[in-house]
């Protein structure tokens, strides 16, 4: 019994000796320390409901923060005035109040309108930013891609190479046909069936159209969309056009434009090109016009009665004064019947192919009919063709030279929106 418990006694003390060996405490305070694990630091605290959250790290501070002046300039004068730290967004201040013949459409970088100010974008620089206002008149349209051909359309077709695929940009159109005393401010004016300040201006050709829309771009600050490259340099300045030899631009003893020759085109202005993306006044294009005739985006071609949106025969054969039916779907008056309007194109085949500036061609589209037009009629032109010239959406017109004038021609303005 005495050598078993030796023997026990042994044994315990060689498993002890063991352990030691294989990691346990030498009974050094040190080694006990480097084998004990890491406090865990709680970086939490209590909440008021009693659960915990944990503490987030302060942000570091800019000591010494830029910042920039963001100033609105409402007609001529301080509106409001923003200081706004570099990176950050400007505020959006209330709108300011237009008068009964104008609305405010926004804030823009530049006093001609030609880029609109984003708010959502941080400010980097001192900014002066101006007020815009357009005339009540005028119906904004969203930028539209049509790609698909439409019934009846000879514009938004498809042929054996594809679709046709035009995109309307942001449109502001007018919503009547450009007035007598409209014209009047820069144009001389010819014969006359009607004479009244109200009533559509007729006896015009595209030549005049084009000086027109520019020298009206000029006086209301926009940018002109149409331009002559002279001696290597693009100019949109009329005056600069009629100093060239061949232009056939003249002016009146009381300063009003016109075009001289009868019977001739001019070498200066077959030369004009439009910039799309200026805001200046412009004639449509065939395929914007249509797209206005369409009630945009909402292809609403219906002028059910007739008699409702247009003056045209057998009901009212005769001009009118503007704006006495009813607008379409867009709310555009007089599109179809009263003058017929002159499109920025040139009459010739569309094809799938054909830009939104339309086909090439020495005549000029004509849109819409007037008031000696019947809903689906069509007129011989000098050509010897017959030509669809009814007051309906579908009818290209007969066309002219851009140099011949009619008592049933006039035009529509529009200008592209930022």
């Amino acid at each position: 019994m005495k050598n078993l418990k030796i023997s026990a006694f042994l044994l315990t003390s060689l498993l002890f000796f063991l352990t030691g060996c294989s990691g346990g405490s030498s009974g050094s305070d040190s080694d006990s320390a480097s084998n004990e694990p890491e406090p865990v630091i709680d970086s939490s605290e209590p909440t008021i409901d009693g659960s915990e959250h944990a503490i987030d790290s302060p942000e570091p501070v800019e000591e010494n923060p830029t910042y920039y002046q963001v100033s609105f300039f409402n007609k001529g004068e301080i509106y409001d005035s923003q200081s706004v730290q570099a990176g950050m967004q400007a505020e959006r201040p209330a709108n300011p109040e237009a008068d009964e013949d104008t609305r405010f459409v926004g804030w823009y970088e530049t006093p001609n309108f030609t880029r609109k100010f984003v708010f959502s974008r941080p400010v980097e620089a001192n900014v002066n930013l101006y007020a815009r206002y357009i005339n009540r008149n005028y119906i904004q349209t969203e930028e539209f891609h049509i790609s698909t051909p439409i019934a009846g359309s000879n514009i938004f077709i498809s042929d054996e190479n594809g679709t046709r695929e035009i995109t309307i940009p942001n449109l502001s159109v007018c919503d009547h046909e450009v007035t007598q005393a409209e014209w009047s401010k820069y144009m001389k004016i010819y014969k006359r069936t009607k004479t009244g300040d109200n009533y559509p201006i007729q006896n015009v050709n595209w030549y005049e159209c084009i000086i027109y829309c520019n020298l009206r771009s000029e006086a209301e600050g926009l940018i002109p969309a149409y331009y002559i490259t002279i001696d290597g340099q693009d100019t949109t300045d009329v005056i600069d056009w009629m100093n060239v030899t061949g232009s056939n631009i003249a002016m009146d003893a009381n300063e009003k434009f016109y075009y001289t020759s009868k019977n001739s085109t001019s070498a200066v202005l077959d030369q004009v090109k439009c910039n799309i993306t200026t805001n200046g006044y412009r004639i449509p294009t065939e395929a914007e016009w249509e797209f206005i005739a369409r009630g945009g985006s909402s292809n609403d071609a219906t002028y059910e009665p007739l008699a409702n949106y247009a003056w045209c025969k057998p009901h009212g054969a005769d001009l009118h004064e503007i704006k006495t039916l009813q607008p379409n779907t867009l709310g555009i008056y007089d599109i179809l019947g009263n003058v017929s309007e002159l499109c920025y194109d040139r009459h010739g085949v569309i094809t799938s192919q054909t830009d939104i500036f339309g086909a090439e061609g020495s005549l000029c589209v004509r849109r819409g009919g007037c008031y000696v037009n019947t809903q689906f009629g069509t007129d011989k032109g000098k050509d010897g063709k017959n030509y669809p010239t009814g007051c309906n959406v579908e009818a290209r017109g007969q066309p002219k030279a851009p140099y011949e004038r009619s008592d049933y021609g006039g035009l529509r303005v529009i200008c592209t929106m930022d």
